[in-house]
């Protein structure tokens, strides 16, 4: 992880996913002020970078998450239009066919057609920025939940990058008004990490609450947890005791 001027950047869509859960889940960064609610932390006005925005093709959403494909295509329809990316790509296309000069920003608006959304990502920005060799793709985001949706998001921007661009490489770098999660819900990072590992040796108090937490979602059938949030955590964390969807990255495209 490097910091230039006001961005984080890191190596890829991978390491940026873990890097913010880490953080979250020690609750401490150097680079990140957290605020804390009640069993649940926030972070604003963060701004990631990722030379290479590749998340790997055989993440399984189904074991991490519970998730399906209609999960993914939910995401897609309610973001995604379809018209106006396909004009993006032509805009985009047309800028660097230009031998000399290819400095351009284009903006792309997200659709919100769910009637339920909360319109959490924004915008993005195409362009290519003077004296550098790889277009830069900027996304900006009025809030992120850092397990399940952060990652879940990475692969959308990897999809329209590699639509728009095709085979030549880009930057991403995102703009997050407002990082979050549940505590329980960031537990689910366990199912792709120990969490044990990552806080050992770690004796703050919020430490003692995330294994306390994690013993807890631990020892319970999801049945017998109240919240649906954290219910899908406990299916998450007791692998023995449930069935889970295989949703591979690779299979998930617009």
């Amino acid at each position: 992880m490097i910091k230039e001027g006001t961005t984080i950047w890191v190596g890829n869509s991978m390491k940026a996913w873990e890097y913010i859960n880490e953080a979250f889940i020690l609750g401490t960064d150097k680079e990140i002020k957290f605020l804390s609610g009640h069993h649940c932390l926030y972070a604003y006005d963060v701004v990631l970078g990722i030379r290479k925005p590749i998340v790997n093709p055989d993440f399984d959403f189904g074991r991490q998450f519970n998730y399906t494909m209609a999960k993914w295509r939910s995401l897609i329809a309610n973001y995604i239009n379809a018209s106006d990316l396909t004009e993006i790509k032509k805009e985009v296309e047309k800028e660097e066919s230009k031998s000399k000069s290819r400095v351009y920003n284009l903006a792309l608006q997200f659709t919100n057609n769910h009637k339920h959304g909360k319109n959490c990502l924004l915008s993005m920005v195409f362009s290519h920025r003077y004296t550098e060799q790889k277009p830069t793709i900027s996304v900006f985001l009025r809030a992120s939940e850092v397990t399940k949706r952060l990652i879940c998001d990475l692969l959308l921007f990897q999809r329209i990058g590699e639509y728009v661009y095709g085979n030549t490489e880009f930057n991403l770098v995102i703009h997050f008004n407002q990082l979050f999660n549940d505590d329980a819900v960031l537990l689910m990072y366990h199912a792709y990490k120990d969490v044990r590992g990552i806080l050992k040796g770690n004796n703050s108090p919020r430490a003692k609450e995330l294994l306390e937490l994690l013993k807890k979602l631990q020892s319970k059938k999801p049945e017998e947890v109240k919240y649906k949030v954290h219910r899908r955590a406990a299916k998450v964390l007791n692998p023995g005791l449930c069935k889970y969807p295989i949703t591979l990255a690779k299979d998930c495209n617009i």
